[in-house]
């Protein structure tokens, strides 16, 4: 699975209004994996900007992946750009990843090891998640969920969202910052 030099921009994913517990996500890309294993996606030299999805307010779905939501995945991005994707706030359920969204619910929470993700020399800019419960919104630049995460020689920055503007994970996660 390999995505190499992409534009992805000015994409918009709207929902009529999600039901309770129900999933929009990806509003550039959506890639969704193995069902018992975390898929590998290379990735370089994309670009993921401008995108939004968006929902009536107020809302109780959930919404993540303004620029790009990886389920069921192993990312190794380099060179990539997240900038000015927006996602819609919700009403007691959840919006994470703005930018850009990895969840490796309920696969991998429960393993020994969590699946490796790396953002190598990647731009995480100025991406956004709309209002609701502010518990429920994480993750302006970067969400993660039963991941570990390495950020290297990276920039994110002006991202908005109640927690984590800039990265949010879940409790189990972990975080490499160089």
């Amino acid at each position: 699975n390999v995505v190499e030099g992409n534009l992805f921009e000015g994409n918009a994913l709207e929902s009529k209004g999600a039901a309770i517990g129900e999933q929009v996500a990806g509003a550039g890309l959506e890639f969704v994996g193995g069902e018992t294993q975390p898929t590998l996606v290379s990735q370089r030299g994309n670009v993921f900007d401008s995108n939004s999805l968006v929902a009536p307010a107020p809302d109780p779905g959930n919404y993540g992946g303004g620029g790009e939501w990886l389920e069921d995945a192993s990312l190794l991005s380099v060179g990539d750009r997240f900038s000015r994707n927006t996602i819609a706030g919700t009403i007691g359920e959840w919006s994470w990843g703005a930018g850009l969204g990895i969840s490796n619910l309920p696969l991998a929470c429960n393993e020994a090891e969590l699946p490796e993700s790396t953002l190598e020399d990647a731009v995480v800019a100025g991406n956004a998640i709309g209002s609701g419960t502010p518990g429920a919104l994480g993750g302006g630049g970067i969400w993660v969920g039963c991941t570990h995460l390495g950020v290297l020689d990276s920039t994110v920055t002006l991202n908005t969202a109640p927690n984590g503007a800039g990265i949010e994970g879940e409790s189990g996660d972990q975080l490499e910052l160089a």
